[in-house]
């Protein structure tokens, strides 16, 4: 069965199946779906805790879907409908993420993510069905104030280019 055709706005985060015996864990963190193809698969580390990476997406033609999968540490993980002609655009969701708990989420396309370390030296896997164009890549400011992001941390760390994205208000007047 295709699991991505359960998900809906409402809820992205599927909990993954783990195996447990004497010798540890095995947990199956993706099974080939139908519609994801398997593009490219990054992985993030961060140092500081309150790190923000995001709000991230890629413009059409290189829009992509991805699961996000955290491997150490623990995150809050914010998916953004940025889809104009969607009845949830500029909603957001967000879930914490860490191993123990033993979930992925998964960001369709046409939705923008973020997330902010909630502990020190993090590990994000990231599965894309797309591949990275710099060409296409954009973002929005993580303090738009129309999304009303509740970040749950003092931001630590962001990159330059994070911090200056702007917000959709201002890319809509360009």
């Amino acid at each position: 069965m295709n699991i991505l055709k359960k998900l809906s706005y409402k809820n992205l985060e599927i909990k993954l199946n783990k195996f447990k015996d004497k010798r540890g864990e095995f947990i199956k963190i993706f099974n080939n779906q139908k519609n994801f193809n398997i593009e490219q698969i990054n992985i993030s580390r961060n140092i500081k805790k309150g790190t923000i990476r995001g709000i991230h997406f890629q413009k059409k033609p290189f829009e992509d879907g991805k699961f996000v999968y955290c491997l150490r540490g623990k995150i809050f993980d914010v998916v953004v409908d940025l889809r104009k002609n969607s009845k949830n655009f500029k909603k957001w969701k967000a879930y914490t993420l860490h191993p123990k708990k033993n979930t992925i989420v998964y960001v369709p396309r046409g939705f923008g993510h973020a997330f902010q370390t909630l502990s020190s030296c993090t590990e994000v896997l990231y599965i894309h069905d797309n591949i990275y164009s710099k060409k296409y890549e954009d973002g929005i400011n993580y303090l738009d104030g129309s999304l009303k992001i509740r970040w749950p941390l003092k931001v630590s760390n962001i990159s330059a280019r994070d911090k200056c994205f702007l917000t959709l208000n201002e890319k809509n007047e360009m």
